[in-house]
């Protein structure tokens, strides 16, 4: 009969199997390609001795085929390393600090997704679902595994519920994704659907692998010709692009720290330089960035998709510790006015700042708009009104110029759905810190018809 203390050296030494100490090959692996391991990864973005990990004794669904031995060196955690911990507990407390992590480790069986992988993944989101913990996600991986010989009876992968309980908790939690190195697809489908999608410079994001793109007849591609973060960046699909996987890490934090609560801790530049912000010339464009970065507690700025729909900046951002998400015209693309790629950046921004919303009834002349520019205004205007936040952003409008079509639009959607930061009319107002500006009536000249503007019931 095995004694307590021969049973818990078992467990010990079977639990150390999974760590990067008894993987020096797959290790020097990942470091030769200049990426850091898995695990490196998920200390970097838990607080130290805090993570408490689900499902670290599994293997891949493959003793069929395998030796279990070799199954537990090869395979440790079926590919992906899941459980709880705390993020940033130093500065809001452990209670606010409690976090789901979800790390693909790609040196087992290129972070493919197996049947214990995608069980691993539905236990932690429940869990993150009735628990109500924001969620980081490490997605780097090359999507479903073929291999498991152990499950006899699939279902086209329609038995498995990863994919429709991930989306489900956008709105629910916050939920951050980190793509590096190849992401093709479920692992892409995952990154994709997060609130938050953060790449590094050498990442590829696809939703075929070479090997699917080539199955279907497409032809032959590398694996660094599928969605380059040069691309992904540019359409949308990625809201932030970093150096590697530490600053990767360091910016997760940071941004999860955005629905955690305050800083008290800050300090900003001088605001009376607002007065000067704007020239005095109204025809003349200026530097919209530096006036949030005025605006804005030090370093706390995080611009969301700045190389997709240049017209409107997103973003979120401190006010004297306090989070806040911005959005704002960019008068040098555009003259500000909004075209499709900027409204489907605002219509997906405030849905993410916002958990409650309905369809509302919108009218106007659109004649002169393309489809796709109706379809995105639509979605641009698909928050009727600022209810709850999932990420708990106050959130705030900054409009210091007008143009003529589409003021009405604006006037709807900055009463009805924002709280007003600074705005303007036809001509430039003086801009206070915090200050809500009177909207300046416009009146018809003589004679002149109606315009009919965006009436919303």
């Amino acid at each position: 009969m095995t004694s307590p203390k021969d049973a818990l050296e078992h467990f010990e030494q079977r639990a150390g199997r999974s760590q990067d100490v008894n993987r020096q090959a797959a290790l020097e692996k990942r470091h030769g390609k200049g990426y850091r391991s898995a695990r490196e990864n998920l200390q970097s973005l838990c607080d130290p001795d805090s993570f408490m990990e689900y499902g670290q004794m599994a293997v891949a669904a493959q003793r069929l085929r395998r030796d279990y031995d070799d199954l537990q060196s090869a395979t440790p955690a079926d590919g992906v390393i899941t459980g709880v911990a705390t993020v940033n507990a130093e500065l809001y407390g452990r209670d606010k600090a409690q976090a789901a992590i979800i790390v693909n480790d790609y040196s087992v069986l290129a972070g493919t997704q197996g049947y214990f992988h995608h069980k691993k993944i539905d236990r932690i989101i429940e869990i993150a679902h009735k628990q109500k913990l924001p969620v980081i996600m490490m997605a780097e991986g090359g999507g479903g595994r073929p291999g498991d010989t152990d499950v006899m009876t699939q279902i086209a992968g329609l038995q498995l519920t990863s994919f429709s309980s991930w989306a489900a908790l956008s709105g629910r939690v916050p939920t951050i994704a980190i793509a590096n190195g190849y992401c093709f697809a479920g692992n892409a489908a995952l990154f994709g659907c997060a609130d938050i999608k953060i790449a590094t410079q050498s990442s590829w994001i696809g939703m075929a692998g070479p090997a699917m793109i080539e199955g279907g007849g497409l032809g032959s591609f590398k694996p660094t010709d599928i969605g380059p973060v040069e691309v992904q960046s540019q359409n949308g699909v990625i809201d932030l692009v970093v150096e590697d996987e530490a600053e990767a890490c360091e910016l997760a934090r940071k941004i999860l720290s955005y629905s955690q609560g305050d800083l008290h801790n800050w300090n900003c530049s001088d605001q009376n330089t607002l007065i000067n912000a704007l020239p005095d010339d109204r025809r003349y464009a200026y530097k919209i960035r530096e006036l949030i970065n005025t605006l804005a507690d030090h370093d706390s700025v995080i611009e969301l998709k700045p190389k997709y729909g240049g017209a409107i900046i997103t973003g979120l951002m401190r006010i004297e510790g306090k989070a806040f998400a911005i959005m704002a015209n960019d008068c040098r693309v555009l003259g500000g006015a909004i075209d499709a790629q900027a409204a489907a950046k605002a219509g997906d921004f405030l849905r993410l700042c916002d958990r409650t919303w309905r369809y509302p009834r919108l009218y106007g002349r659109t004649r002169q708009r393309s489809s796709g520019q109706r379809k995105a205004l639509l979605r641009l205007f698909y928050c009727r009104r600022t209810v709850a936040s999932a990420f708990g952003y106050h959130i705030f409008t900054q409009r210091l110029r007008a143009r003529r079509h589409g003021y009405g639009r604006w006037q709807f959607l900055q009463a009805s759905l924002l709280r007003i930061l600074a705005h303007g009319g036809v001509r430039r107002y003086g801009v206070r810190r915090r200050g809500a500006i009177r909207l300046q009536k416009r009146t018809r000249r003589k004679n002149q018809p109606r315009r009919t503007q965006g009436a919303v019931r």
